[in-house]
């Protein structure tokens, strides 16, 4: 501790885990034990060094040879070195799953245990678990990784044929892996703490015993809207994540530099047009309507854009257009309502979303309100209704269909963003 104080720096070692993360106003994402780590420097009045760790044994390394005082990783305690290890108490602990590829059903019954290869992470506590499956005929091969991500490629590209890994991982990672699946979750929760090397100076512990004794360990998780993912089935997962490898990296950087300009996340635009046109720039809808964002020549002129089937323009116009509709609507609908009635706006038309709007707020209903309002997009189908809409019949429920289907993408988009920003992290 008298080392740390004199040099005025803390240095620590982290393992990155994806469910570790949550969205952050300051940066892209934050980790929350990077975070904790960071309030513990503040308590000891010191500067914090962070090096991250490569796997476990890389993470075991630094702590063995002092390059770090304080290693945190996820599932980090492993009581085979407790002798050589101090540990804080844990503050959060894990559930693991045993993963394998989609297409492989019933996996233990119809194949022979020693013909099967499992990947674990070299020097992870992950080779303990293994025991409660039972399912030592299994090859395991451990591998210098402790990127979940990495390993869940290796099964995916049925390079290897099961992982284990933490289950809030998966729940995350899963989207980027489609034709993987959890074949059996297991039964002890691993913990998550912090590792000190053992030593006849225990004042650093000592330290660290007392900020656990008054720091408060708030249980954050990345964040995602699971009901609108939950509208995706396997299918619409596989061609999402097709698509979202072949086509989209080829409009990509139009998406984020139009985004950026016109004030919009990406993700909602880029969503948009995977809805309208599942990103194929020669798609044409069954109206004649073409182009990545589906724009009529109408609203093109409205736009000022010209050719479009140029991608480029279409991307261009499409979110113009969006901030055309978000110009019109009151000021006072904000959040997530304001975002879903413009959405609802670009498939349905202005006019009829305000129809819908006062067809909502006769019956009693906060038309600015999108739960409200989209309870009610099928009374623009209804003759009983016909009277009091302006601008006549529209397909309410159609309008509703694309919002739903624009938020599961949105959600989609953003969740898979994440996963790449975490494997990037990891090379």
């Amino acid at each position: 501790m008298n080392r740390i104080v004199e040099q005025n720096e803390l240095r620590v070692a982290v393992l990155l885990s994806p469910s570790r993360f949550i969205e952050s106003q300051d940066e892209p994402y934050k980790n929350i034990d990077q975070q904790h780590l960071y309030d513990f420097a503040n308590y000891l009045g010191v500067s914090l060094t962070v090096i991250e760790a490569s796997s476990y044994e890389n993470l075991h390394e630094m702590l063995d040879k002092g390059t770090v005082q304080i290693a945190s990783g996820s599932a980090l305690i492993d009581q085979s070195i407790s002798d050589e290890i101090l540990y804080s108490p844990p503050y959060h602990r894990f559930d693991h799953v045993l993963v394998a590829r989609r297409n492989q059903t019933n996996i233990f019954n119809n194949q022979n245990l020693e013909d099967l290869s499992m990947v674990i992470p070299s020097g992870s506590i992950t080779s303990h678990l293994i025991s409660d499956l039972h399912i030592s005929e299994i090859k395991t091969h451990e591998v210098y990784t402790s990127s979940p991500y990495q390993l869940l490629d290796l099964v995916s590209s049925q390079k290897a044929d099961l992982t284990i890994i933490a289950k809030n991982d998966y729940e995350l990672l899963k989207y980027s892996f489609p034709s993987t699946k959890i074949i059996s979750e297991l039964s002890d929760r691993a913990p998550l703490a912090w590792a000190l090397k053992e030593g006849t100076d225990h004042s650093l512990y000592d330290q660290v015993e007392s900020f656990f004794s008054s720091y408060d360990f708030p249980e954050q998780e990345f964040y995602f809207h699971q009901p609108y993912l939950d509208e995706l089935n396997y299918f619409d997962l596989r061609a999402f994540h097709s698509h979202y490898e072949l086509r989209l990296p080829d409009y990509l950087p139009a998406f984020q530099e139009v985004a950026r300009e016109q004030g919009i996340d990406w993700e909602l635009l880029a969503a948009m047009a995977y809805q309208e046109s599942k990103w194929d720039q020669d798609a044409v809808s069954f109206t004649g309507v073409r182009g990545l964002m589906m724009l009529t020549s109408d609203t093109a002129d409205f736009v000022a854009v010209s050719n479009l089937n140029d991608p480029n323009e279409s991307i261009i116009g499409g979110a113009r257009y969006f901030q055309k509709l978000d110009a019109k609507l009151p000021a006072r609908i904000t959040g997530q309502d304001r975002t879903w009635f413009i959405v609802a706006a670009y498939n349905l038309g202005f006019g009829h979303l305000e129809d819908a709007r006062i067809l909502t707020q006769i019956q009693g209903g906060n038309p600015d309100s999108w739960a409200a309002v989209e309870a009610r997009l099928s009374l623009l189908e209804s003759q009983e209704w016909e009277g009091y809409r302006k601008k006549g019949y529209a397909r309410g429920s159609e309008a509703l269909n694309y919002v739903t289907n624009v938020q599961s993408y949105y959600e989609l988009l953003k969740l898979m963003s994440f996963n790449k920003h975490f494997a990037n992290l990891q090379y």
